[in-house]
């Protein structure tokens, strides 16, 4: 099986009437030049993995829709960045500052009107230049610019974009009228940081922003306390009075006054695990607040209390490890410190968090010599700074260098190189031999036909 191509075979098993019934196996080889390169950028999620080299070259796994687990180049140079939506949208900053994106055009900025249902299967430039950070979530689309001024496109539900006036009563309807199809402003100056929360039931979204100055402002959504401040007012949108849903702004309010330099989240579990929205300080402090459980809403008799801001880690964190896709779905929250150690806390349902508890309060630490990481769903994924990469917890789309999909608490080095065979089978009997193989090593593969079945032969090449 050598050379750069798909290659087929098929091996027929023959009933005892004499009626015969075929296995496909397909082999696809990587294209090489990944492994012993530099990557310095990774953005993964459940669907799929993509790295950036140092070259500015991006390869994915999965981006086209072409199945195999080994990167492939998909855009040779001149890329800055990439983020998106699982499934969703695909967007990439490149280093001329212009903003390029594919898939969903609901929160792509490209004029669309919201129920379009277009969804762009090639690149298309979003603004020819200016960009600096951008996040995306399923249907809106955070970037901040280069003269630090932040922007919104797609769907303004909740006042996150700061359109118009915040209600209630329409959101929980289903009138979602403020709607954003080009870019609009949301702060014209200062901002240095930002962040897209997401709350974990998926029902609302606050936008959290750091100034230059080192506040850190909120608007948006006020369920679960993620705005951080508490602000007067309900709203019974159903007309039943045990049904009241606490206010939440379209216009920016201070949080924290001073001090901040950037700000990210964790949403909890099912098991009723509470998530966060962290900030880190100028002097390497790590400081939060905790998210209230969404049933705080049925109190109707006063407002949700002012959120408690208490220190995390005391000093020494780098910086925040921002959620793959933009908004913060991830249960688990990834930091750098200085020394180049990745620590990790939140939920470790699937061993993101390595093999301790299946919730983590305290900070445990995950590797050392990390160049990048993201928290991708249930999975961890690490960039050391020698350019491997290592992944853990539920990562099934890298392979393991014994070629099977990672879903492990124990750190593996991710394959990044070889093939894949892939078998189809059609009747009724086993294989083995399906998985992933460095280059240069030989793939065996097995059939044994079940009763009643023998047999035949192979065919094609091979």
């Amino acid at each position: 099986m050598e050379g750069d191509r798909a290659m087929r075979w098929g091996m027929q098993r023959k009933l005892l009437n004499g009626i015969f019934l075929s296995i496909i196996l397909f082999s696809q080889l990587s294209h090489p030049g990944l492994k012993g390169q530099t990557i310095t950028n990774v953005f993964s999620n459940d669907i799929e993995s993509t790295f950036l080299k140092s070259d500015g070259s991006l390869w994915t796994t999965s981006w086209e829709n072409d199945w195999g687990y080994f990167p492939k180049k998909r855009i040779d140079s001149g890329i800055a960045s990439a983020s998106g939506w699982p499934g969703g949208t695909i967007l990439i900053q490149k280093t001329d500052g212009s903003l390029w994106g594919k898939g969903n055009v609901g929160n792509l900025g490209l004029g669309y009107a919201e129920n379009s249902w277009v969804n762009l299967s090639t690149l298309t430039q979003i603004l020819a230049s200016g960009v600096n950070k951008v996040q995306s979530t399923d249907s809106r689309t955070l970037l901040l610019k280069t003269d630090g001024s932040l922007w919104g496109m797609g769907r303004d539900q909740f006042g996150e974009l700061g359109m118009g006036t915040y209600s209630w009563d329409s959101i929980i309807m289903g009138e979602f009228s403020n709607y954003a199809s080009t870019p609009i402003s949301i702060l014209a100056s200062g901002v240095t940081d930002f962040h897209s929360h997401q709350n974990g039931s998926n029902l609302g979204f606050t936008t959290l922003i750091v100034k230059s100055n080192g506040s850190l402002w909120s608007l948006g959504y006020g369920l679960e306390g993620a705005l951080g401040v508490t602000l007067s007012g309900f709203s019974d949108p159903l007309g039943v009075s045990w049904v009241q849903y606490p206010s939440g702004t379209s216009t920016p309010v201070e949080v924290i006054s001073s001090g901040v330099s950037q700000v990210s989240s964790y949403v909890g579990d099912w098991n009723g695990n509470q998530g966060k929205i962290v900030y880190l300080k100028t002097d390497g402090s790590l400081w939060g607040w905790d998210l209230f459980a969404s049933d705080n809403f049925y109190d109707n008799t006063s407002p949700l209390p002012v959120p408690a801001q208490s220190q995390i880690v005391a000093s020494g964190v780098d910086r925040l490890i921002k959620a793959s896709h933009g908004a913060s779905m991830s249960q688990h929250l990834l930091y750098l410190k200085t020394d180049g150690s990745l620590w990790g806390m939140g939920s470790n349902q699937y061993g993101q968090l390595g093999s301790g508890a299946a919730y983590i309060t305290t900070p445990v630490e995950l590797a050392s010599d990390v160049a990048d990481a993201r928290a991708s769903g249930g999975g961890t994924v690490v960039v050391k700074n020698d350019g491997t990469v290592w992944a853990m917890g539920q990562s099934s789309r890298l392979l393991g260098l014994d070629g099977q999909p990672i879903n492990s608490p124990v750190l593996q080095e991710v394959l990044l190189e070889g093939r894949t065979v892939a078998i189809s089978t059609s009747g009724s009997g086993s294989t083995t031999g399906a998985g992933g193989y460095a280059l240069g090593t030989e793939a065996n593969v097995t059939a044994t036909p079940s009763a009643g079945y023998a047999f035949s032969h192979w065919e094609g090449d091979g």
